[in-house]
C-alpha cells in the first residue's frame, strides 16, 4: 500500500467538489479506509478544504496545490498509516489447467507430479 499523498487526497475530494457538494468527515472516512488516521484528522482536513477559497477549488490542479501548501494537512498525511500489509498464499496445485487465449485453447501444465518423489 502506498503512502497517502496530496494527489490521492485531492482526487478523492475533487469528486465531491466538482459536483458542487461539501466535503464531510464521514465521506473522508469511507474513502480513506485504506489508511489509519486519528479521528480528529478527518475533521481538520474537512474544515481546511471547505474553508479554502473558490479559486483553490476551481480545478483539481488548484486543489492539489492548496492541499500541498496546507501545513496541517501535510502533517496529517505524513502520519497516515496503510491498513493493509501483504499476504502470502502458500496453496499448491498439482495437475493441469486449461486456458483460453486469442488463438484457441491451450493446456498449461503446472507441476504435473512427474518429477516429484514421494518420501517413504
Amino acid at each position: 500500500m502506498e503512502m497517502l499523498t496530496t494527489t490521492i487526497l485531492s482526487g478523492m475530494v475533487w469528486d465531491i467538489i466538482k459536483g458542487g457538494g461539501k466535503l464531510t468527515a464521514d465521506y473522508l472516512k469511507k474513502k480513506l479506509k485504506a489508511w489509519i488516521l486519528e479521528e480528529e484528522s478527518y475533521q481538520v482536513i474537512t474544515s481546511s478544504i471547505n474553508d479554502a477559497s473558490d479559486n483553490d477549488k476551481k480545478s483539481i490542479k488548484y486543489l492539489d496545490a492548496y492541499i500541498d501548501s496546507d501545513d496541517k494537512i501535510k502533517e496529517i498525511l505524513k502520519t497516515a498509516t496503510p491498513t493493509v500489509g501483504y499476504m502470502q498464499d502458500n496453496n499448491s496445485y498439482i495437475g493441469s489447467v486449461n486456458a483460453t487465449g486469442n488463438k484457441g485453447t491451450q493446456t498449461i501444465t503446472i507441476n504435473n507430479g512427474g518429477d516429484i518423489e514421494t518420501k517413504k
